[in-house]
């Protein structure tokens, strides 16, 4: 698997702006303080999946109001298997509110709903709360998007995710 450091030099070689590097950054931390309190939980893989979850989004970025044209969480995954990280791509392509729209929690594990949950508590690198995070990106792109559309149908099970979280959460790790 891929080092944070290597993570690190991959967001440079992509381009990645320092505002989305410093999210990245924050959501990394975010996914691994949360997978260091839930006991089935791969802490390593939760943080390099936050360092690079947004690894594709230079390729989405350039439309007049600079933002996604496409669906960055698939780009991050191409690059990722690219690089033979089929794991880390599943992990970064399960962030997509399309794809949270369109599929069952059930088909999501327990890391990709980690990585959900510390990105949609992230902005920027502060931690807020999901509404705040969900109230923010509902203000800032335009209502009749695709985007906003998957967003909002998705709402229920970004609050289901937080729920499942928050309970698996302060359980003692295994000392085996």
């Amino acid at each position: 698997m891929i080092t944070e450091e290597k993570a690190l030099e991959l967001l440079e070689e992509h381009d990645l702006p320092e505002g989305i590097i410093n999210h990245s950054k924050a959501v990394s931390s975010r996914a691994t303080e949360i997978a260091k309190r839930i006991l089935q939980a791969d802490e390593e893989v939760l943080r390099i999946a936050g360092l690079l979850h947004d690894i594709g989004k230079t390729k989405c970025i350039g439309n007049e109001n600079n933002k996604p044209i496409k669906q960055h969480p698939a780009e991050s995954g191409k690059i990722l298997r690219r690089l033979g990280e089929g794991r880390l791509a599943k992990l970064c392509e399960s962030h997509s509110p399309k794809q949270l729209a369109e599929n069952s929690l059930k088909k999501h594990s327990l890391e990709e709903k980690i990585l959900i949950l510390s990105d949609m508590q992230t902005m920027e690198k502060e931690q807020i709360s999901l509404d705040e995070r969900l109230e923010d990106l509902i203000s800032r792109y335009p209502e009749e998007t695709r985007y906003i559309k998957n967003i909002k149908r998705s709402i229920p099970k970004y609050k289901k995710i937080r729920r499942e979280i928050n309970s698996k959460m302060d359980r003692p790790k295994s000392t085996k």
